[in-house]
């Protein structure tokens, strides 16, 4: 009798907590941002590349794709669709406004002397400039930023995303 007590009671348990976390689902659905507008992505970073030996290249390519990537997953959570460009040319103002992300420096933070797996001394950088471009290529802000992680780019990358998403959604 004892067992089915608490059978019992942990069942009437989760009947009554399982409604309410279906109306707190519905709540933070209502609340979740309409998604009306669209941005164009342009990630540019050839000079970079060119400046870098191979090794950091491709340590480069790893953290923009992951930065792309990235980057659209905030536009979307804040309501903003996303078209995601490999090269100018792809772009036609049906698109929406152009997002151009240019890479000014980045610092991978490993040191070569070291064994492969090993981390450096360096820390990584990441610098950024950004332009947000109307449909008819009227500049409607730019700004540039940095950031500096001991845990490697794409933490760079992170927080530069999480800053430039709160910027066009206030644009």
């Amino acid at each position: 009798m004892k067992r089915f007590a608490i059978v019992l009671s942990f069942l009437m348990f989760f009947l009554t907590t399982g409604g309410c976390v279906k109306q707190e689902a519905a709540i933070e659905s209502a609340e979740a941002p309409a998604h009306t507008s669209a941005v164009a992505v342009l990630t540019v970073a050839d000079k970079e590349r060119q400046q870098l030996p191979p090794d950091d290249r491709d340590e480069l390519n790893r953290v923009m794709n992951w930065l792309d990537r990235d980057l659209i997953d905030h536009m979307r959570s804040n309501g903003i669709e996303t078209v995601l460009l490999d090269d100018m040319k792809n772009y036609s103002s049906a698109m929406g406004p152009l997002f151009i992300i240019n890479v000014e420096f980045f610092n991978p933070g490993t040191s070569p002397s070291l064994p492969k797996g090993r981390m450096g001394i360096q820390i990584s950088a990441l610098d950024l400039s950004y332009k947000l471009l109307d449909e008819r290529g009227a500049l409607l802000t730019e700004w540039q930023d940095g950031e500096h992680s001991m845990k490697g780019g794409t933490y760079c990358a992170r927080t530069l995303n999480r800053r430039a998403v709160d910027k066009i959604t206030k644009t």
